[in-house]
């Protein structure tokens, strides 16, 4: 089968590095897409382009004021400006509060704005995923019982396994056991 070659453009990073340069050629030349073999050779991702001011003009499409994003309701605007102004922050008409990056509700490092970047927002956002879980509920001895004697009723072969696997089982699951 005869193919017609055209010219091909090599991202630059990949043309300084020889062996990303060979393995990305080998991936065109198997019928792989540039984009793709690109992709695989770096072994990076490709970015989604998402710029501060893509950002705010996604966030507009749900209204331009603090109002029109808070579903047009009043006390839910006021309920957030008072959460916030109790934490220092002056909530501007223009803000965009982003609740799935905040810590608590009212949190000021949620506030997107022109003054503030959602690269500031997305590296906290970021420090929250990193935080280690916080400790489970402590059980108590009666509420273990219950639990282990609710899934025996659901599933009565249970009874015939050690009564402290279920135990870990239903420890793991909902909390710690309590202090003796």
């Amino acid at each position: 089968m005869k193919r017609n070659l055209k010219q091909l453009d090599v991202p630059d990073d990949i043309a300084s590095n020889d062996a990303q340069l060979r393995r990305y050629l080998e991936m065109v030349a198997n019928g792989q897409t540039p984009t793709m073999a690109a992709m695989l050779a770096s072994q990076v991702a490709p970015g989604l382009g998402v710029t501060a001011a893509i950002f705010i003009q996604d966030q507009n499409r749900h209204g331009r004021s603090i109002l029109d994003r808070m579903n047009g309701s009043q006390q839910a605007t006021e309920r957030l400006r008072k959460q916030l102004a109790r934490r220092g922050y002056t909530l501007k008409a223009d803000d965009h509060y982003i609740p799935t990056a905040a810590a608590f509700p009212g949190d000021p490092r949620a506030v997107v704005s022109n003054t503030r970047s959602h690269v500031e927002v997305q590296e906290y956002a970021n420090s929250l995923a990193a935080r280690p879980p916080e400790p489970k509920i402590r059980l108590s001895k009666r509420i273990i019982d219950r639990h282990v004697e609710h899934r025996i009723k659901q599933d009565p072969g249970l009874a015939f396994k050690p009564r402290a696997d279920l135990v870990e089982e239903i420890v793991e699951k909902h909390g710690s056991p309590a202090e003796k």
